[in-house]
């Protein structure tokens, strides 16, 4: 046996593998909860063949740690109607109620899904089947029309609500995707054992030229970008690396972005902006108030031509600096 035999890696999530959760949580807020009394309980359980002394997982038998909702709250996404009541609540344990989540008990108890009984070769499945198909017939859970009930204005916000939630995880999911594919790459140069120095521009043969590192920038060099006022590393150090040509593809992209370059940089702007074409080029840099945003003299970038945006302040210093540190050490 090799010890990558017994080693496990921890599962990676994402953001939008949360919007079920986000939905689920819009439901059950709203979904009202109906104590039973004691008879109630005890009619259910005789109906599945227990008795309060010995209360087991009706799905496969084993010790009952909560009490699984038998007919779903939840289904594509929207309500079903039923509710928190003890006719549509039967004794489960933690891996069947996971396992099962929203789908017919039916359906999920002979399926292959991971954790179901079918699959744990629980033992005699059909008399435990045959129990919960007589729970089916002879219990009259209650179903409710929620819309009907509050109205339809109060339930399409209550709806909205979740959506606009949705759409924000979505770009959250945009941005978290951006960091970890930067963190990735830097996670990559860092284990490479090579550098390629970049041959300046003949305009900017006096600058300090920048070598990409598979380790990371010098500290000298570093110490000489926190000397420099912010606008001096602007037009220098960040141009000369922009104008390079070594930033990928979805780098320059990114640096069009304005949620990207307000996460990465604290900058209201931004970094670049692509110009559209050759005439009225100087209305381009300015906003909606007529203000210039944007240096006026464009750099270029694989063949193409950009303004680099002008809004930098103190704030926005250490950041820009650990974006050049990320790709650039100093000769």
């Amino acid at each position: 046996m090799k010890y990558s035999d017994v080693f496990k890696m921890p599962k990676t999530t994402k953001i939008m593998a949360r919007t079920s959760s986000i939905t689920n949580s819009f439901v059950n807020g709203i979904i009202p909860c109906i104590p039973p009394t004691e008879e109630e309980i005890k009619n259910n359980l005789h109906i599945l063949g227990m008795e309060k002394e010995n209360i087991k997982c009706c799905y496969c038998g084993d010790i009952c740690t909560e009490w699984d909702h038998f007919r779903p709250l939840v289904k594509d996404k929207q309500p079903t109607g039923y509710i928190s009541e003890i006719n549509n609540l039967v004794p489960a344990c933690g891996k069947c109620n996971q396992s099962k989540g929203n789908k017919y008990w039916k359906d999920w108890i002979l399926s292959d899904a991971l954790l179901s009984p079918k699959t744990r070769n629980i033992p005699d499945l059909e008399t435990k089947i045959e129990k919960l198909e007589n729970f089916e017939k002879l219990t009259n859970p209650i179903k409710l029309d929620f819309e009907r009930l509050v109205g339809s204005e109060l339930w399409k916000k209550h709806w909205e609500n979740c959506n606009k939630l949705h759409d924000q995880m979505k770009d959250c999911q945009t941005i978290s995707d951006q960091i970890k594919e930067l963190i990735n790459d830097s996670l990559k140069n860092k284990n490479q054992n090579f550098s390629n120095q970049i041959r300046p521009n003949k305009s900017n043969s006096t600058k300090t030229n920048l070598i990409y590192s598979s380790n990371s920038h010098s500290n000298e060099y570093i110490k000489d970008l926190q000397n420099k006022k912010v606008g001096i590393i602007v037009q220098n150090d960040f141009k000369q690396l922009l104008e390079s040509n070594i930033l990928p593809d979805f780098i320059i992209d990114q640096l069009q972005d304005y949620k990207y370059c307000k996460n990465i940089f604290d900058i209201n702007f931004t970094v670049l902006l692509k110009i559209k074409n050759e005439s009225n080029i100087s209305h381009q840099r300015k906003d909606h108030l007529g203000r210039d945003r944007y240096y006026s003299t464009p750099i270029t970038i694989k063949n193409e031509q950009y303004f680099l945006s002008s809004q930098w302040y103190d704030r926005n210093k250490y950041k820009l600096i650990n974006f050049i540190a990320n790709h650039a050490t100093s000769k």
